[in-house]
């Protein structure tokens, strides 16, 4: 069994090696070293040391609830988070402990890592298995994520292992001075994983990775909405807007549809399309995303992972897809309702911004606390959460 184990770990870690994510040799032998079969019992060693997520608790009415995460995203996350020897860490979102147990091995004897979940039966759980598998400077509790950990604050890093909608105040009072926190932030309808630096009195965007986690639960829980457009067979996606006021827009998709093209290729096979995203969500105000089947739409197809729209009281337009003669994936927008015109105007202008800006840049985004004053913020999309401002920076070079 402990010889299966080993070569079952060692082909993980030449997969992730293959795939770049292990760059340097402290995280490569921490994959080495930590068990993951340990913490996934109820899976075979084959399934264990696969390159996918694994759930491992299930809510009769909401489904899966925890996951030991897919080791390329674990390996990403902890890219961004630069854990150094010593550090002292906190992680929001224990789960069954794999993670944290990474994280012990990179902050060696002379650090700490402090993991919260707000699931007692995980924490048991992972506690048991930490204790098997003799992770001594990882030390586990039951809480609610969102109000962190002040008994061992500040920290050196603060991961986040969940999905979370806001950055909560906890967390920025309990990270010091120059220290990363690292988080799947949901925002504007997408999720992102990004590495933030605190800066004084704020938080600054490093490298951000296209990611999907489990929603955070507790006080800090998703509170993303949608709308059914289009016979239900498409659903806008406004989680940084309210649903309410919107009515109306379903009732648009019968009227005449109008489009437009704007002669701007998507790169495919470059992955440049969560950048457009992630420039739509930085300019438009109202944003929210189009998922749906292109045959379900009246005209042109969707991005892959949903396609940006905005709209007014009594019109929307969103981004599409057509296949040229030339075998190109080119851009254009459709709209409906009396304004469609101006709204697909509008967005394939900032089509044509993001093809200039640059099809492989993210913008930078800053997060500061609720007290802070919203005249002292640089110029960009301003989001408002309840513990939080994200700005999504949106000056040309």
């Amino acid at each position: 069994m402990v010889f299966e184990a080993d070569s079952a770990r060692a082909s993980m870690v030449a997969t992730l090696r293959a795939q770049g994510v292990l760059p340097d040799r402290r995280l490569e032998q921490a994959f080495r070293t930590v068990p993951r079969h340990a913490f996934l019992p109820e899976y075979d060693l084959d399934t264990a040391y696969a390159n996918e997520a694994l759930i491992t608790k299930w809510d009769p009415k909401d489904g899966p609830v925890s996951s030991v995460s897919q080791p390329r995203m674990v390996a990403e996350q902890l890219i961004q988070a630069g854990v150094r020897p010593g550090d002292s860490v906190l992680e929001i979102g224990l789960g069954r402990g794999y993670n944290a147990a990474l994280m012990g091995c990179l902050v060696g004897p002379k650090g700490h890592v402090h993991s919260i979940d707000v699931d007692t039966e995980l924490v048991d759980q992972a506690a048991a298995i930490l204790s098997d598998i003799g992770a001594q400077n990882v030390s586990v509790e039951a809480a609610d994520g969102a109000y962190g950990n002040t008994e061992h604050a500040p920290y050196d890093v603060i991961v986040v292992t969940v999905g979370a909608f806001d950055i909560p105040t906890a967390w920025f009072d309990q990270l010091r001075d120059g220290g990363r926190l690292v988080v799947p932030l949901m925002f504007a309808s997408m999720t992102r994983s990004i590495a933030f630096t605190k800066d004084g009195g704020h938080l600054i965007s490093g490298s951000m990775e296209i990611c999907g986690f489990l929603s955070m639960r507790g006080s800090s829980a998703d509170d993303r909405g949608y709308l059914d457009l289009h016979n239900g067979n498409t659903r806008l996606y406004v989680q940084d807007n309210v649903v309410d006021g919107l009515e109306r827009l379903p009732d648009l998709f019968t009227g005449q549809p109008y489009t437009a093209w704007s002669a701007i290729p998507l790169r495919f096979d470059a992955g440049a399309s969560p950048y457009l995203e992630l420039w739509m969500a930085g300019h438009l105000d109202p944003y929210g995303v189009l998922v749906g089947q292109h045959e379900d739409l009246p005209l042109g197809w969707l991005l892959p992972q949903g396609s940006a729209a905005t709209w007014t009281n009594d019109s929307i337009a969103y981004v599409v897809l057509r296949m040229t003669d030339d075998h190109r994936a080119e851009l254009g927008a459709a709209g409906f309702g009396p304004q469609k015109e101006r709204l697909v105007s509008e967005l394939n202008r900032l089509i044509a911004e993001w093809d200039a800006f640059g099809q492989h840049d993210n913008p930078q985004i800053s997060v500061f606390p609720k007290t802070a004053d919203p005249k002292s913020f640089p110029p960009g999309r301003v989001i408002s959460k309840p513990d939080s401002y994200l700005v999504i920076e949106s000056s040309l070079p």
